[in-house]
């Protein structure tokens, strides 16, 4: 176990730390150790964080206390990956126990975009810290999220999850009015994001362009879906058909395409038979900036340069040796 300290510096003897890992241990799997909360208290945020990890190394059964656990000593990156694999209403509730702003920010996110009964789960929950504080979202965010300008990295990183959920949704005057917005922020220039190109009726374009291109060449083929974030799918019976991109909220661009065999040399060409946005694990439709982006990627896969072959520079003659006489 870590050493763990007081606020005043004192450290746990090895005994105690013992004893209370075993205290801990001993309580009922459905709920925290009552004396938990006021742990956290009595410690700093790095010995909370190593006393969460020992207790996830040492306790491995006790699922719904391990969960709830995060939300009472997990520090931001232990809480920021509890969020991005939310998926029961018990993760909620770790997340709403923590009361720290990127917490908030996951519950805000979920009930955005989570599937629709999780979604009502984390939107409660938001409600309810809104209410218990006196505040709406805005100030709730503000409240808990401490501002670190000599983090602009940090900042960064949240925008980009942000912006990533939302170029799902978003529509062509939406893009635009966004880009104006932020085009005066130096901190969230550039986005790659926002540099993606919104394509009107996508869906219908994507099909005239695969129902129009003929095979590419094979190491093509890949490395331009590989630049794309594109990765092969499950490989079967030694072949594979399908290369996949994942998405924010659940969603991955499926590219179906020829059999590539990927066990056997020769191959030279493959083709695109499609690229569908598809939900998991919950269905869900796919909107039009989905097939925008997978229009985008059929587009630079199949139109993409292969690459110039080199000219060959003509090989010098010899001159020729005149007949003797």
């Amino acid at each position: 176990m870590p050493a763990i300290r007081f606020r005043d510096g004192v450290e746990l003897s090895t005994d105690a730390r013992r004893g209370l890992l075993a205290a801990l241990a001993a309580d009922d799997a459905s709920v925290p150790f009552g004396g938990l909360a006021a742990v956290r208290r009595e410690i700093d945020d790095g010995d909370a964080a190593e006393l969460l990890a020992a207790m996830q190394r040492e306790m491995l059964g006790h699922k719904p206390w391990r969960v709830l656990a995060i939300g009472t000593l997990g520090s931001d990156a232990q809480l920021d990956a509890l969020g991005a694999g939310a998926r029961t209403p018990l993760e909620i509730e770790a997340l709403c126990r923590s009361g720290r702003g990127i917490a908030f920010e996951w519950l805000d996110h979920l009930a955005e975009h989570g599937e629709p009964a999780l979604a009502r789960v984390a939107g409660e929950a938001l409600r309810r810290a809104c209410e218990e504080r006196g505040v709406d979202r805005d100030r709730l965010f503000d409240h808990t999220t401490p501002h670190a300008p000599h983090d602009p990295e940090k900042t960064r990183a949240t925008l980009r999850r942000r912006l990533e959920a939302a170029m799902i949704e978003i529509d062509e005057a939406a893009l635009v009015a966004l880009r104006r917005q932020l085009a005066a922020l130096a901190l969230v220039q550039p986005f790659a994001q926002l540099e993606r190109p919104f394509t009107r009726d996508a869906e219908a374009q994507l099909s005239a362009l695969i129902a129009a291109t003929e095979p590419r060449p094979l190491v093509a083929f890949e490395g331009l879906l590989r630049q794309r974030g594109y990765h092969r799918g499950e490989v079967e019976h030694g072949v594979v058909t399908d290369s996949r991109r994942p998405l924010a909220d659940g969603w991955v661009l499926m590219a179906r395409h020829d059999a590539i065999w990927v066990r056997e040399r020769g191959q030279k060409k493959c083709g695109l038979q499609g690229i569908e946005p598809v939900r998991l694990p919950i269905w869900a439709p796919p909107t039009p900036a989905l097939f925008s982006e997978a229009f985008e990627d059929a587009r630079v896969v199949l139109e993409g340069g292969v690459g110039a072959k080199k000219a060959r520079a003509p090989k010098p003659r010899k001159p020729r040796t005149p007949p003797a006489t």
